[in-house]
């Protein structure tokens, strides 16, 4: 009977987002479960996602860009970030939110490399004052004591959004970036040193 009635009391308090560890069964689960309906009901509540480069982007929604090389996705991704720092449109897509701060990480190209590309030759692009870019620091060393270097980086963006208060994240180029690691003989943070 009790065992019920907690339970009873961990679906009511899941409904809302809230966990009651007293429940034997209560763990973070991967996928949220309801019936259609349900959600249905529960979403009217939450406000409509603003658009972020036209019905191809949406607030809150994962964007991959991926082309052939060369086509553009990198200068496209730094457009959107400025767009959505700025609070103006590329032509002809539209633009429903208001200016958010965005973090930019960069796996692909070196601060000086980034510069270059936005200068020509005597006056540099001023991008808006929340645009953050971040760049991969090759000589980090406290990635080595992490199992995973996808934890490690999870936990840096975290960082980074937490710090810059950005509402939007736009990763360049990351698995690239640790066969570059390779390449240039940095060795893997999975080897060589004890894990945590």
């Amino acid at each position: 009977m009790i065992q019920k009635h907690v339970r009873d009391m961990a679906d009511a308090a899941a409904r809302k987002g809230q966990i009651v560890f007293s429940d034997p069964d209560a763990v973070v689960e991967l996928f949220d479960i309801y019936p259609a309906n349900e959600w249905m009901v529960m979403e009217t509540e939450h406000e409509t996602p603003q658009m972020l480069f036209g019905n191809f982007w949406l607030q809150g929604e994962l964007c991959i860009l991926f082309a052939d090389t060369n086509m553009g996705k990198s200068l496209l991704a730094v457009q959107l970030a400025d767009s959505i720092s700025r609070g103006e449109p590329i032509a002809p897509f539209a633009l429903g939110a208001d200016a958010s701060p965005v973090l930019y990480i960069d796996f692909e190209l070196s601060g000086k490399q980034f510069e270059q590309r936005y200068t020509d030759g005597q006056n540099r692009y001023h991008f808006a004052t929340e645009f953050y870019r971040g760049e991969y620091n090759q000589f980090n060393r406290a990635s080595s004591h992490y199992q995973k270097l996808d934890k490690y980086v999870i936990e840096a963006l975290t960082r980074g959004i937490k710090r810059t208060g950005a509402e939007v994240l736009i990763i360049e180029h990351y698995l690239p970036a640790q066969r570059n690691r390779e390449r240039r003989g940095c060795p893997h943070p999975d080897e060589g040193t004890e894990k945590a």
